[in-house]
């Protein structure tokens, strides 16, 4: 279970178990991060820069965590659609 470490502006930060370096992330990008790693799926890279950038993402791809969160985000924008057209 990822546990918060600290806030910053307004944001929750938690430490990331899956990447290198204490990566230090808000829920919300982790959710995206899975997000997108699920819709890149096996893109080719393009150079080497964007080799490094779809390994990283392949890491979330799998992630428990960052699911977990996706379907947090999704609830929350399926509930402010709902509350803006009421």
């Amino acid at each position: 279970m990822t546990e918060s470490i600290c806030m910053i502006d307004g944001f929750e930060l938690i430490l990331c178990q899956r990447q290198p370096g204490s990566l230090k992330i808000s829920k919300r990008s982790c959710a995206l991060r899975y997000l997108q790693a699920k819709e890149e799926g096996l893109k080719v890279p393009k150079d080497e820069f964007d080799l490094i950038r779809v390994h990283s993402l392949q890491i979330c791809g799998s992630c428990p965590e960052g699911k977990r969160f996706a379907k947090e985000l999704s609830r929350t924008i399926r509930q402010k659609r709902k509350q803006k057209d009421a």
